[in-house]
């Protein structure tokens, strides 16, 4: 792939690819280049993160506490779990910063949309 020069100041460099490319890791994992994109997020996925970590929302349904934190809630499902071992405290974290990373993302994107709804009828008047 072709690269650009790294900047002493900052120690970082600008990307040049032209091409979208996946690129598959012998250790299985992929890396998708995208020129252009700067950034990529999800919104709106509760379904998907709720169907990939059933294992923990099952835990919860056996929470004492319907809007139990796992983490120093007494009759806490989810700790007990981590506490024997039958789930890790890695996969906990993931769960949980996926579940953050979405409610974020799709705040922000329903205020992206009221704003543009707002420009678009500005624009008419």
């Amino acid at each position: 792939m072709k690269t650009g020069e790294i900047r002493e100041s900052d120690d970082t460099g600008r990307h040049t690819t032209t091409v979208r490319q996946m690129i598959c890791l012998k250790n299985g994992v992929s890396v998708i280049d995208t020129p252009g994109m700067r950034e990529i997020g999800m919104a709106n996925v509760e379904e998907g993160i709720d169907n990939t970590f059933s294992d923990i929302r099952e835990l919860e349904s056996r929470c004492r506490f319907s809007n139990c934190r796992h983490d120093t809630e007494p009759g806490c499902a989810v700790k007990a779990a981590i506490e024997e071992g039958r789930l890790s405290r890695d996969r906990l974290q993931l769960y949980l910063n996926l579940g953050k990373e979405n409610t974020r993302n799709y705040a922000r994107k329903k205020e992206i949309s009221k704003q543009r709804r707002a420009l678009r009828k500005n624009r008419e008047e």
